[in-house]
């Protein structure tokens, strides 16, 4: 049978040393156990605007509910 996790997260916009923008996805209550101690970020593609990536990055905080793991 398959275990699902599922856990809630804060999109946060951050500016890599390359001028390009990533968004951290920060765990709001736990993390899921697959990710241990590390992180998840989603690398935006270069030449992003500011203003772009930080659209994309309130979409984000506003459309996603959680981020899940399944184990089959």
């Amino acid at each position: 049978m398959a275990k699902t996790e599922e856990a809630s997260f804060a999109f946060t916009l951050k500016e890599r040393a390359t001028s390009q923008y990533a968004i951290l996805c920060e765990p709001r209550d736990r993390n899921l156990s697959v990710l241990g101690d590390g992180f998840l970020m989603l690398r935006l593609r270069p030449g992003l605007s500011f203003g772009h990536a930080e659209q994309i990055r309130k979409f984000l905080q506003e459309n996603i509910a959680a981020l899940t793991y399944t184990v089959p």
